[in-house]
């Protein structure tokens, strides 16, 4: 048995992609440690500002001082900006920046095999595909993310994202409503509902379906209605968001 630390700097958007490696991790034999022991460690940064740098730094480093003979695993947007930097940090194994997170078990097995440092940053990041990564709950969250873009084309001056995540790209429409799916129907891998047990204000317990049943908004797509009880939107530009009716339409 393997065990891992994942630890998360920054925004909503690395939470959701920390929790996509954690499934990956486990799905391949890795165990979450909850305690000192610790193989595997995965640090995803942020650089929105200086002082995000700097904190990513800062813990790059004093995760390698406690867990010095972990493999130290380095994404996300300040790795992006600045991987020379973060290769030259001592302990640093693996440099991904905003890309090739579905490729980690294969970058920890290659590290493991020949232990020589991995830095795999795709600089030229302004013609990408969007990157579907699969996440099936948010079981120590009490709200769970769900990401249908990435990037951005805005270039404002005072903005890394442009630079960090590439160019704007959208998730297609069937995996959105299938990770829906899954969350709020808590489906299992044949498509059946799961049930979970309550526990009501006299104490008893009773094993009930989700009901995501309430209000809120409406994904369609062949024929697939999902109504969930309350989503929030989370933009730095509101005013892109458009929302139309209709079977046909995103």
């Amino acid at each position: 048995m393997k065990f891992y630390k994942c630890i998360t700097l920054g925004c909503k958007v690395n939470t959701y992609e920390t929790q996509a490696i954690c499934e990956l991790l486990h799905k391949n034999g890795y165990e979450e440690s909850k305690d000192d022991r610790c193989d595997l460690v995965v640090i995803n940064t942020c650089a929105v500002t200086l002082t995000s740098e700097s904190k990513s730094r800062q813990k790059i480093h004093s995760l390698h001082k406690k867990y010095p003979e972990a493999i130290i695993f380095v994404m996300g947007c300040y790795s992006q900006l600045h991987k020379e930097k973060v290769q030259e940090i001592e302990g640093v194994n693996i440099v991904i920046g905003t890309t090739y997170r579905n490729r980690a078990i294969e970058l920890i097995e290659e590290f493991e095999k020949n232990h020589r440092q991995i830095v795999l940053v795709e600089e030229q990041n302004r013609n990408l595909k969007y990157e579907n990564l699969e996440i099936s709950s948010y079981d120590e969250n009490t709200r769970a993310f769900l990401k249908i873009q990435d990037g951005c084309n805005n270039f404002c001056t005072y903005c890394a994202i442009p630079y960090t995540r590439g160019n704007i790209r959208s998730r297609l429409k069937i995996d959105v409503v299938n990770e829906v799916k899954r969350k709020v129907f808590k489906l299992d891998e044949n498509g059946h509902q799961l049930k979970h047990e309550i526990i009501n204000k006299n104490g008893e317990k009773k094993l009930v379906a989700n009901n995501p049943c309430l209000f809120a908004i409406v994904f369609t797509a062949s024929l697939n209605v999902i109504i969930l009880s309350a989503v929030c939107i989370a933009s730095s530009y509101l005013k892109s968001i458009s929302c139309w009716a209709g079977a046909n339409s995103w």
